[in-house]
C-alpha cells in the first residue's frame, strides 16, 4: 500500500496539471452528490426526537360532506378522530398536532417581544417524541382541556426569555400571543429538520377550537400514527376505509372520508404525486456520477497512454492484467480520495449555508449542525461514491492500457 501511495504522489508531483483537475472534478463532482445525498438522507433518517420515521404514518385532514354531495369542507375533529384513528390494530401510539403558528412571545407584556415557532400538540405527544427533557416536565394536555394554561419551552428561548440558566424558568409564567402560560419544562432545541416534532414553543392543543365544528366531524387535528414493528401501512388504511363505511352509514347529514396517507419518506417528498422519491434521486445520482466520470475518463486515458512504456515492462516482468489495471485503479483512488475529502467539505459548506432553502418552509436558527453533518452513514455514502466515480472513470481507461501490445509498445509503434 505503501508503494502506491508513493507512485501516485510521484505522479501527481510529474502531472500536476492533470492531477489538479482530477482532482478538483472530482471535488465539484463530489460536491453535487453528496449534497443530493445529505438533502434525501437527513430528511428521512431516524434520529432526535424521531427516532422511528421509518414507522411513521401522516394522515391528511379528511373531505366532509353534505349527504347530496354539497357543503364540501376538510378537517379532522374529536369525533372523526376517535371514532376512525382510534385503537386501530396494527399502530403503536398516535397523536395530533395543529399547524405551526408564528407568535410572540415575552416574559411580561413591557419586555421585548421575540417571534417564536409555537406547536399546538394534542394528547400522546410527548410518549410519541423522543425529546430531550432538561428540567421539570412536559404538561399534561387532558389537564389544560377547558383553557391552555401551560407550556413548554426550548433550552434556547428559556435562556433568552430567563437571561439566565434555563432552569430557572421553570414554574414561571410567560406570555405567547399575549395569553400567560406556566412553563413547566425545558427541552433540548430540535431542529428544524425534524418537521414533525419541531418548535420553540409547544403548547396544549386548544379543544375548544374544534368540539363542534360539523357535530365534532370536523376540527383544526393533524392526525400521525406510529405503526406497530412489522405492521402494514395498507392494512391500516384499509381498516380506515372498512370504519368510514360504517361510520357514514349511521344517518348524519355529513359523510367523512380521509383520503391522504403518507409514509414520512412520501410526506417529506412530492406529497400527492404518484413520484417515488427514492427512484428520483437514483436516478439523479447516477446522472451526476455517470457524465463527470465520463468526462473524466478521457483525461485518465490520456494519463494512462503516457505511461506506456512503464505498463509494458511491468506485463514483461510478469505483471498479469489484473494486477496491473488493480495497481492502476488504486493510483487513481488516491487522487480521487482526495477530491472526496474536498468534495464532501464543499457539500457540507453548501447544505449548511443553502439549509434554509433546502429543508423546507421551516427557518430555524442553524438547524444543520457538525453533529448532523458528520453522521457516520454520510461518510459511508461519499466513500461510496468515490469508489463508484474512480470505477466509472479509471476501469475503462485501465483495461485499454493493459491490454496494449508489449512489443509494439516498447518499440514505440502503434499502441
Amino acid at each position: 500500500m505503501l508503494k502506491i501511495l508513493k507512485q501516485a504522489w510521484g505522479l501527481i508531483r510529474r502531472s500536476p496539471m492533470q492531477s489538479m483537475i482530477v482532482i478538483t472534478g472530482t471535488a465539484v463532482t463530489l460536491a453535487f452528490v453528496m449534497v443530493v445525498v445529505m438533502n434525501y438522507h437527513l430528511r428521512v433518517t431516524g434520529s432526535g426526537p424521531e427516532p422511528d420515521r421509518e414507522r411513521m404514518m401522516y394522515v391528511m385532514p379528511g373531505e366532509i360532506h353534505h349527504v347530496d354531495n354539497y357543503n364540501y369542507q376538510q378537517g379532522t375533529g374529536k369525533l372523526s378522530y376517535e371514532r376512525l384513528l382510534g385503537g386501530l390494530p396494527g399502530v403503536e401510539k398516535a397523536t395530533w398536532w395543529a399547524m405551526l403558528a408564528y407568535l410572540p412571545c415575552s416574559m411580561t407584556e413591557d419586555d421585548e417581544r421575540m417571534m417564536l415557532y409555537v406547536r399546538e400538540a394534542g394528547e400522546g405527544w410527548f410518549d410519541f417524541f423522543d425529546y430531550r427533557i432538561l428540567a421539570g416536565k412536559p404538561f399534561s394536555v387532558e389537564d389544560n382541556k377547558g383553557k391552555a394554561r401551560e407550556t413548554m419551552v426550548s433550552r434556547s428561548v428559556a435562556e433568552r426569555l430567563s437571561k439566565g440558566r434555563p432552569e430557572d424558568l421553570v414554574g414561571k409564567e410567560i406570555l405567547i400571543n399575549f395569553n400567560p402560560l406556566k412553563v413547566t419544562g425545558i427541552f433540548e432545541d430540535v431542529s428544524p429538520l425534524y418537521q414533525s416534532a419541531y418548535g420553540d414553543v409547544i403548547v396544549p392543543f386548544d379543544y375548544a377550537a374544534d368540539e363542534d365544528w360539523l357535530y365534532g366531524l370536523g376540527g383544526r387535528r393533524i392526525p400521525l400514527l406510529m405503526l406497530a414493528p412489522g405492521a402494514s401501512m395498507d392494512d391500516v388504511v384499509t381498516e380506515i376505509h372498512r370504519r368510514e363505511v360504517a361510520f357514514n352509514n349511521e344517518g348524519r347529514d355529513y359523510v367523512y372520508h380521509f383520503n391522504e396517507f403518507y409514509n414520512h419518506t412520501s410526506y417529506s417528498f412530492f406529497r400527492g404525486t404518484m413520484i417515488n422519491p427514492l427512484l428520483v434521486y437514483v436516478l439523479l445520482l447516477m446522472v451526476l456520477l455517470v457524465v463527470p466520470a465520463l468526462g473524466m475518463a478521457g483525461l485518465i486515458n490520456t494519463q494512462m497512454r503516457s505511461r506506456a512504456s512503464e505498463i509494458a515492462i511491468r506485463k514483461a516482468y510478469g505483471a498479469t492484467d489484473a494486477v496491473i489495471i488493480g495497481r492502476l485503479f488504486m493510483e487513481a483512488l488516491v487522487s480521487t480520495f482526495i477530491g472526496a475529502v474536498a468534495g464532501y467539505l464543499l457539500a457540507c459548506l453548501a447544505v449548511w449555508i443553502g439549509q434554509g432553502w433546502m429543508f423546507g418552509d421551516i427557518r430555524g436558527d442553524m438547524p444543520v449542525t457538525a453533529g448532523v453533518l458528520l453522521d457516520p452513514m454520510l461518510i459511508v455514502y461519499v466513500v461510496l461514491a468515490c469508489l463508484a466515480f474512480t470505477s466509472l472513470a479509471t476501469l475503462i481507461p485501465a483495461w485499454m492500457a493493459a491490454r496494449n501490445n508489449i512489443a509494439l509498445t516498447l518499440k514505440g509503434g502503434d499502441q
